[in-house]
C-alpha cells in the first residue's frame, strides 16, 4: 500500500467526505461510500483532473486543501 493511502484518504475525508458521501452526492461522485468508507468505484482519475485543476474543491465552498494535502492526494492519485 502505497505511504500516501491514508493522509490521502484523510484529505478526502476532511475536503470531500461532506459533498460526496453515498447516494445524492454532488455530481454524482461518490467518493465515499458512507462516512469513512472510500468507495472502491469512485472515478479516480477524473478527481484527480479536477484536483489539479482547481475546480475541486469549488472555490466557493468552506472547504480548501492545503498544499501538503494537495501534494498527498496527487501522489495517491497519480499511483492508483
Amino acid at each position: 500500500q502505497s505511504p500516501f493511502a491514508q493522509p490521502a484518504i484523510n484529505a478526502f475525508a476532511k475536503n470531500c467526505m461532506n459533498c460526496h458521501t453515498g447516494p445524492g452526492s454532488k455530481g454524482e461522485v461518490v467518493i465515499f461510500s458512507q462516512l469513512n468508507q472510500l468507495n472502491p468505484d469512485a472515478p479516480f482519475k477524473g478527481m484527480l483532473s479536477e484536483i489539479k485543476a482547481g475546480r475541486m474543491p469549488p472555490r466557493q465552498s468552506n472547504f480548501a486543501l492545503t498544499q501538503q494535502e494537495f501534494q498527498v492526494i496527487t501522489a495517491w492519485l497519480e499511483g492508483r
